[in-house]
């Protein structure tokens, strides 16, 4: 149930923004924004292709913006609060037009798109632990 099961944004991008935010959500950073902090930001070319990454882990998360890194949130002790992405989430591309975070939307803007051209999963290891070892559903 989110926000317990945990977020990640690889990209969201707001209205016409020039720049995209890279955040985690689960009820950890609801409740605590800043310990560690849950976002950052990344500049990009509106009008071009762009490169958006995220680096997940075990023990940390970190973006990417055409190859320059934005963030990270690690992970700090073993509270699954604080750190729930070891089981399934949210993973999240969007862009938003208007509401509560963004404002009104300028209807002189529009209309606006936003392209995926193509994403890419790859599996690795960390300290011997494959990803799919520490992603798979408990037994039961």
């Amino acid at each position: 149930r989110w926000p317990t099961c945990g977020e990640i944004d690889i990209v969201e991008r707001l209205n016409t923004n020039n720049f995209v935010h890279q955040t985690v959500h689960s009820a950890w950073p609801k409740k605590h924004p800043k310990d560690p902090p849950k976002g950052g930001t990344g500049e990009i070319d509106p009008h071009g292709w762009n490169i958006c990454g995220v680096e997940w882990t075990p023990n940390a998360i970190v973006w990417t913006v055409n190859g320059v890194r934005t963030h990270s949130y690690e992970k700090v002790g073993d509270d699954p609060l604080r750190f729930p992405w070891t089981k399934p989430f949210y993973l999240m591309i969007d862009m938003q037009l208007g509401g509560k975070w963004v404002g009104e939307v300028d209807e002189s803007t529009l209309p606006v798109s936003l392209h995926v051209d193509w994403v890419k999963f790859y599996e690795g290891s960390t300290n011997g632990v494959k990803f799919t070892e520490f992603t798979k559903p408990a037994s039961r």
